[in-house]
């Protein structure tokens, strides 16, 4: 579903917030709207941000027209600046213990083809409240912020995991929901069979502009499953089950009892970075050789042929998912719910 819009509505004549408001809510109902003047004076302006909760598309898609026929009139078509694609995973029970391992295996496998850590805010973390000390990185880091390669901090049950960074063009966060809020409001707690584990999207800025979705007339054009593969993709690691000579299979063993611990804890994305810096640490030089300049792996190579042994690369993982397997069930579940959201869009039906 479309959980919320933010819209940039620019008005032909000044006019003030409530009477924009006002509009909003008679064309779309009353949903959770939140209005803010972008220009003007403290009680005129032309330009106005406007924040839409739970919006039914349908009439979403007529707001262009209620603004164009309001006394201060639309000077362009409404644009589009933030929208939120959220995907819902509901226990069939009802019970908190299937709905708990679905919030786990969700964090657990998800693994966005877009980078996540290139810059430390945009690193995998955690939350369970709004003060600083109630935030933690998934792997754990130095002050210098330089990630460790131990072992990652799990999430706990009633957290909100995060990917990418807040108020950047695209955000993730994957939660076990069991209230709802809106902006500067109470939050509900929700019934038995309201709660779900939940995937959210947050797109905007260049991330929009490449869906091609510009204003709200565009929503009826664009393909949500292009998202998909960025996004919303889930994975399964892969493990060796034996070594590729009999003499390192206790290394082997103990390799793979640690890169285990890495996915429980930190779930396939931690697991392919530290499998990624490993691969780096292999292809470079050390600083203090002397003689040869030649790499880790390349010392690792000499001495096993030393020993009369020939090292075999492992998986090569070359590509966007490393050394992962696509999560086919949970891919095709996400695939049909993005599916639904395009028909109903287009269909015109009441609900996103």
């Amino acid at each position: 579903m479309i959980d919320f819009v933010e819209v940039l509505i620019t008005t032909k004549r000044n006019t003030d917030r409530n009477a924009v408001r006002r509009w909003v809510a008679e064309c779309i109902g009353e949903s959770s709207i939140w209005c803010k003047q972008v220009d003007g004076s403290k009680n005129s302006a032309c330009q106005f941000r406007v924040s839409i909760y739970d919006p039914t598309v349908s009439l979403l898609m007529r707001l262009d027209k209620r603004i164009a026929d309001s006394p201060a009139g639309l000077a362009r078509s409404i644009e589009i600046s933030e929208l939120e694609i959220s995907v819902d995973f509901y226990s069939r029970s009802g019970s908190d213990e299937e709905r708990l391992a679905m919030f786990g295996i969700l964090q657990r496998t998800l693994l966005p083809a877009t980078s996540m850590w290139e810059q430390k805010r945009m690193h995998p973390r955690f939350t369970w409240g709004k003060q600083k000390n109630e935030t933690r990185f998934l792997l754990p880091r130095s002050r210098s912020g330089t990630l460790h390669h131990s072992l990652p901090d799990s999430p706990y049950l009633d957290s909100t995991v995060y990917y990418g960074e807040e108020n950047s063009d695209w955000e993730i966060r994957v939660q076990n929901k069991v209230a709802d809020q809106r902006r500067d409001t109470d939050a509900r707690t929700l019934n038995r069979h309201e709660k779900r584990a939940r995937i959210e999207v947050t797109l905007a800025g260049d991330r929009l502009t490449a869906l091609k979705l510009k204003t709200l007339g565009d929503l009826d054009r664009v393909s949500f499953t292009t998202v998909q593969g960025e996004f919303f993709h889930f994975a399964l690691p892969t493990f060796t089950e034996s070594a590729f000579h009999p003499q390192l299979q206790s290394a082997e063993d103990e390799l793979n009892r640690r890169e285990r611990e890495q996915f429980r804890g930190g779930g396939v994305a931690c697991l392919e970075r530290l499998r990624s810096a490993k691969k780096q640490w292999l292809q470079t030089v050390p600083t203090r050789m002397t003689g040869m300049k030649i790499s880790h792996l390349q010392q690792l190579r000499n001495h096993l042929r030393a020993k009369g042994i020939a090292l075999k690369d492992r998986r090569a993982g070359r590509g966007l998912r490393g050394t992962t397997v696509a999560y086919a069930e949970l891919n095709d579940m996400v695939r049909s719910a993005l599916r639904d959201l395009e028909r109903r869009i287009k269909g015109g039906e009441k609900r996103s």
